[in-house]
């Protein structure tokens, strides 16, 4: 939880030095993008860095991760959905995709922290 307090702090400060330096910028919504763009990424690295245990739900997904990537490449794809977890279908592909590929813990995360910030940013920066 600390980091996440250190990483508002850090952004509200990012947040002043913009707004102190907006005429360095060739408009408002370039210094917006770029803004947004550097918050996504710091909060990508702070994700995708956490340890395997942060989280309420992170170990249930890195062990799902391991299973599959356990199994025979062609039993891994065709696995029953009727596991111990109810996951939805597009997470469970990600996560049997992943596993295909022997993607490591850390790159696994990485990877679910892009497919949830990115869009997340877009929206915040298309309507706001």
């Amino acid at each position: 939880m600390i980091i996440y307090i250190g990483y508002l702090i850090v952004i509200g400060v990012e947040a002043l030095l913009f707004y102190k330096y907006k005429s360095y910028f060739d408009d408002y919504q370039h210094g917006k993008r770029i803004y947004l763009i550097l918050c996504c990424v710091q909060l990508i690295i702070i994700a995708g860095l956490r340890g395997y245990n942060v989280g309420a739900d992170t170990r249930v997904y890195l062990d799902e991760l391991e299973f599959y990537s356990s199994l025979p490449k062609l039993e891994m794809l065709f696995y029953s959905l009727d596991r111990r977890h109810d996951f939805e279908i597009g997470y469970l592909f990600l996560t049997k995709l992943c596993a295909f590929f022997c993607i490591s813990k850390t790159t696994f995360l990485f990877i679910v922290a892009c497919a949830i910030y990115i869009p997340l940013f877009f929206v915040i920066y298309k309507y706001s």
